[in-house]
């Protein structure tokens, strides 16, 4: 966040009439390191807990961990798409979506669990 308010800004454009915000190109890189790094190690910690002190056999812990990593590899997929769409592409229309697609699948992911627990307990 310090980084965004130091390093990007917002400027006026009279011919257009409208403000334009220029985003600086490390701060998305970092942000979205940050993010791979923090959700693997993440991961790999739950992971680490539950094959030492869980019981796999359970039909529950099985599910947690497929949740888990299954979570994992769509956040940190998405993560790596903006990575390689901040590095490589030049028109603005792919900023948009890659970092809006990140947005969508982050806020999927936070509902997986609900979405799953509901779909397990309708009525028979």
């Amino acid at each position: 966040m310090a980084a965004d308010v130091s390093l990007s800004y917002a400027t006026w454009d009279d011919s257009l009439h409208v403000c334009l915000y220029v985003q600086n190109s490390s701060t998305g890189f970092g942000y979205n390191g940050a993010d791979i790094f923090s959700d693997t190690f993440a991961t790999l910690t739950a992971l680490t807990v539950a094959c030492l002190r869980m019981n796999l056999n359970s039909k529950y812990i099985q599910t947690m961990i497929f949740r888990t990593v299954l979570r994992s590899a769509f956040v940190v997929a998405a993560s790596c798409w903006v990575l390689y769409t901040d590095s490589n592409e030049t028109e603005n229309i792919w900023y948009y979506i890659t970092w809006n697609t990140q947005t969508y699948v982050l806020l999927r992911m936070a509902n997986l669990d609900v979405l799953l627990n509901s779909a397990q307990i309708q009525p028979k």
